[in-house]
């Protein structure tokens, strides 16, 4: 629904239906917060604040689903 781009503290929040996918994996949540000093995400399932800055509702979940890729033949 909206991102919160903090230049200063280096950090991106997205907040309001989630949807993070690399390649055939996804994961669906409410708030992901990105540190890009660290690299470091976080996302959970925690819903949507009214305002930026507020305290996020309680409850909620994360789903995903994960594709492993096929292991190479063994030689």
């Amino acid at each position: 629904r909206y991102a919160i781009y903090d230049v200063t503290q280096k950090q991106i929040t997205m907040i309001g239906d989630v949807v993070l996918n690399r390649g055939a994996s996804q994961l669906r949540g409410q708030r992901l917060a990105i540190d890009l000093d660290t690299g470091r995400a976080t996302l959970d399932g925690a819903g949507g604040a009214a305002r930026p800055g507020a305290a996020p509702a309680p409850g909620g979940r994360v789903s995903g689903r994960f594709v492993v890729p096929p292991r190479p033949p063994a030689k």
